[in-house]
């Protein structure tokens, strides 16, 4: 095993490296930062609140493996469509008050739906449309919310450090969130959940009112006043001229693509496959989510202490492959405790995956481009989960769980290896591309 997959998973070295990662005083003086982070503390838990919830009460009213795909096709496809316009906005706009925007209006979907369903409206098309309404909304959010992080940091050397530690709050709500949703559906019903989801909303937006962005983001803000807007067509195109021409950013939107798509989005039909793989109920499904959600979270912070590009770099093409492997393993056997284990599995690697790349993409993109690029790896993330839910959701239901799941996984790690080379040689070229261009700095000087 190569030495940066040498990692201990124990429980003291998970909170040794959690101590490292927020213990600096240091860090702790980027308080934008941590207004921002105590915010997503509660968004994220409500998103998954929210998520497992609309799955359990598509799978409880019909049983079928293609309406829980649905519902996550339509949460996360419109972010494909959309979400890279939405990434010229995210260029346009002061980020912080459209953050503050779009968490109040989602409190105001949830709090809707909560109202709908105590009154007995709980159609499967009611659940397409709201689902269809929240995919609209995170089309818009994504793009801002991502490339907000790094304009809430003011010291450049923390900026790794903050999109890991952006990942693993919301990998943390992946098990927190889920755990609360069952205890709220099985207590109080799905209203109360939605209800609870809507109010988990609010303090994002009345943390950032008074937060303050960098100098970098300012000075963009001046810029962006004074200086002609182009149409949005055209600026988009520029945008996805600027990471189609970047073979190192293509190439980590290509790991992004095939790891999401093949593998990644079992994840997202877990409360189909909790019945029909593992024959098990909604408390189970908490358990499975959570031992993704855990897994996710040893996996963010094991990446923060990560130091060098090649470093992260390994991980992320590692992390692409192992989550293929993962999921031909997910298929060859048939059990719930044994299903635990590989979840976590498929959560960890994939999450490898995911921060290794979008950590990357933040550090060489040109600010000017930020919030398009980030969209286009957003529109990949969300996007990918809804078409590969509603793919591989559809086939098991005529095909059978097995039979998709090995197939998706070879598949996933025949192109997992073909891109991780090719992503391989752009790192190099970039490499020696730049010692090139000191080299030549040094003989002028």
């Amino acid at each position: 095993m190569p030495s940066f997959l040498s990692f201990d998973t124990a429980g003291g070295e998970l909170f040794f490296q959690v101590a490292i990662l927020f213990k600096s005083n240091e860090f702790f003086r980027e308080r934008t930062l941590l207004r921002y982070m105590l915010g997503s503390l509660f968004s994220t838990q409500g998103v998954w609140i929210q998520r497992l919830t609309l799955g359990w009460m598509a799978w409880s009213s019909t049983h079928s493996e293609t309406w829980v795909g649905m519902i996550a096709f339509f949460m996360f496809f419109p972010t494909v469509i959309f979400g890279p316009f939405f990434g010229v906005l995210a260029d346009r706009i002061n980020l912080r008050a459209g953050v503050i925007s779009l968490n109040f209006w989602n409190s105001l979907l949830s709090a809707s739906m909560a109202l709908m369903i105590a009154h007995g409206w709980h159609d499967p098309y009611l659940l397409l449309g709201f689902a269809l309404l929240l995919g609209l909304t995170t089309s818009v959010y994504q793009p801002m919310r991502l490339a907000l992080v790094s304009d809430l940091v003011f010291n450049p050397k923390y900026l790794q450090r903050a999109v890991a530690s952006n990942s693993i709050i919301f990998n943390t709500s992946r098990f927190i969130g889920p755990a609360l949703a069952g205890i709220i559906i099985n207590h109080w019903g799905n209203a109360t959940a939605f209800a609870v989801t809507a109010a988990f909303y609010l303090p994002m937006p009345l943390l950032l009112m008074r937060a303050k962005l960098n100098a970098s983001a300012r000075a963009s803000d001046d810029s962006r006043k004074s200086k002609k807007k182009e149409g949005v067509l055209s600026e988009f195109r520029s945008g996805l001229n600027y990471a189609r021409s970047n073979e190192f950013i293509l190439c980590l939107l290509l790991v992004t693509l095939f790891t999401t798509v093949f593998a990644r989005a079992f994840l997202e039909l877990l409360p189909a496959l909790v019945q029909s793989w593992f024959n098990q109920g909604v408390s189970e499904l908490a358990m499975l989510t959570s031992s993704a959600g855990i897994a996710a979270v040893i996996s963010g912070v094991w990446l923060s202490g990560l130091k060098q590009r090649n470093t992260m770099l390994a991980a992320t093409r590692w992390g692409s492959i192992i989550t293929a492997i993962v999921v031909i393993l997910m298929g060859s056997y048939q059990n719930f405790h044994y299903g635990l284990l590989v979840i976590a599995g498929l959560a960890f690697f994939s999450t490898m995956a995911g921060i290794g790349s979008q950590t990357l993409i933040q550090m060489i993109v040109d600010r000017a481009f930020r919030g398009r690029v980030v969209s286009l790896w957003g529109a990949i993330v969300m996007g990918g989960a809804s078409v590969g839910s509603l793919m591989l959701g559809t086939l098991m239901e005529h095909l059978g769980n097995r039979p998709v799941m090995i197939g998706a996984g070879i598949l996933s790690l025949l192109t997992s290896i073909w891109v991780s080379r090719r992503l391989q040689k752009a790192a190099e070229d970039s490499a020696s591309a730049e010692a090139e261009a000191m080299a030549t700095g040094m003989v002028a000087k």
